[in-house]
């Protein structure tokens, strides 16, 4: 599993878990529940990681600013 993967399914796990109570292991999803398709899953974790990459790559490391647009290079 890729890391971007790893962080969106922590983040929904959050959300249910405010949204409900408490989710435990043993909870099964819901009856008629969405299972992506093996293509927009693949489109899932390349957008995933795209984002992730742009973030990385465009942040400026002195002070963590991501720019409001790319590529020119003004900062927020």
């Amino acid at each position: 599993m890729t890391v971007a993967r790893l962080l969106c399914l922590a983040a929904v796990a959050a959300s249910v878990s405010c949204a409900r109570g408490t989710v435990t292991q043993a909870t099964a999803p819901a009856t008629g529940s969405y299972v992506p398709s093996p293509r927009e899953s693949a489109f899932l974790d390349t957008l995933s990681r795209r984002t992730f990459d742009f973030f990385w790559e465009t942040t400026n490391p002195r002070n963590g600013l991501t720019p409001d647009r790319w590529p020119t290079k003004s900062f927020s």
